[in-house]
């Protein structure tokens, strides 16, 4: 039995060996006889969450059975969106232009983070599979203010801006939608949480980066941009044993792209930290998809990732878990963040503001798939 079958869910079994596929897997009897179980369109749905409906397309025309297996119209749609996801991710490296031009124009050094770096510098083949939801710019934290006036078009003093407490807290500031740009911006002034900040600090990665094909924007270094992916999966996914299939992709785009000096360098930073086994979680998981054996694994990544299995095609019983993490958190917050409290009480005061926040919970939960 391959850990992929520990997936209760013949649905969410199949997404994980299409992406597979997509990369250079197998087309396995497994998967064919879990298609012929699922629902097309709840396919797509979760395929669209899960941010693998580009990847996806890929794999149309490897194997006539599998093509078989889908209608032609969910082809279609997914080779569609492939096509926008290309175009957009165009309109992104013109964004950035314009960003660089700006922040450059003013002297303040400007790294672009995770998707973004994508975009200029791609590792993942063909690039229109990977999606990006934003621009994450690093910056330097006292020049933050100055560029987050320069591109909302406002005055230094109208920015809203962290003091040292509350930038202990966030990572970056609210985002911003200029006109005439596709993708929000988000300026950050630490690469991440504390998890990340645990290995990567924002000055060190400003001063390794190195220069892009865009004027005024730069690229982290190779090795920093590996860690960022693996210490923002950890963050994003590690205590509720989320499965997510995009970062999977970038995995695999990461470990075909890596020296091994890098990935050396990489692990060792990891271990330092006592983070490693967030990477040999990556590894395992991706191993997987591929249809490959993941090899000698410590218990603790091996209950993980049974764990992780069983919730993933468990879509009931990760919305449980998450409210209970919300209905956690939020009071934990209140009661140990200066900015958190302030944050939560203006939600409060203002009904407008509340109905939003409710709205994106709503639809947070709904993408549970």
């Amino acid at each position: 039995m391959s850990l992929i079958d520990r997936c209760p869910s013949a649905m969410h079994r199949a997404a994980l060996r299409l992406v597979g596929a997509a990369l250079g897997g197998p087309v396995t009897q497994g998967l064919l006889e879990d298609l012929a179980q699922v629902d097309p369109v709840a396919l797509a749905g979760l395929l669209n969450v899960q941010h693998a409906h580009t990847v996806v397309a890929a794999v149309q025309g490897r194997d006539p059975r599998l093509d078989a297996a889908l209608p032609e119209d969910l082809w279609l749609y997914l080779a569609e969106m492939r096509a926008a996801n290309r175009d957009r991710m165009a309109l992104g490296v013109q964004d950035l232009g314009r960003i660089g031009a700006l922040l450059g124009g003013a002297g303040i050094s400007a790294v672009v983070l995770k998707g973004g770096a994508e975009m200029l510098d791609p590792l993942v083949n063909p690039a229109a599979i990977r999606f990006v939801s934003d621009l994450d710019i690093l910056v330097p934290y006292d020049r933050a203010r100055e560029a987050q006036a320069l591109l909302s078009g406002q005055s230094p003093d109208a920015v809203a801006f962290p003091d040292r407490i509350d930038a202990a807290v966030l990572h970056h500031l609210d985002p911003l939608h200029p006109e005439g740009h596709e993708f929000p911006i988000e300026l950050h002034f630490h690469v991440g949480q504390s998890l990340v900040r645990r290995v990567l600090d924002a000055p060190g990665v400003l001063d390794r980066a190195t220069p892009s094909a865009v004027a005024g924007i730069a690229l982290p270094s190779m090795r920093d941009r590996f860690l960022h992916h693996v210490l923002h999966y950890a963050k994003e996914h590690h205590a509720d044993h989320g499965l997510y299939l995009r970062g999977l992709v970038d995995h695999h785009a990461f470990r075909q792209a890596l020296t091994a000096q890098d990935r050396a360098a990489a692990e060792t930073s990891l271990r330092a930290a006592g983070l490693g086994h967030h990477l040999q979680i990556l590894d395992a998981l991706t191993d997987m998809v591929l249809g490959q054996d993941p090899g000698a694994m410590s218990p603790a990544t091996s209950r993980w990732l049974r764990r992780c299995l069983q919730g993933f095609g468990s879509p009931a019983r990760r919305r449980l878990s998450a409210s209970l993490t919300l209905l956690y958190r939020v009071p934990w917050r209140f009661v140990t963040s200066r900015y958190y409290r302030r944050r939560y009480l203006g939600i409060l005061r203002d009904p407008a503001v509340l109905k939003g926040e409710l709205g994106l919970q709503r639809d947070r939960f709904g993408k549970l798939r």
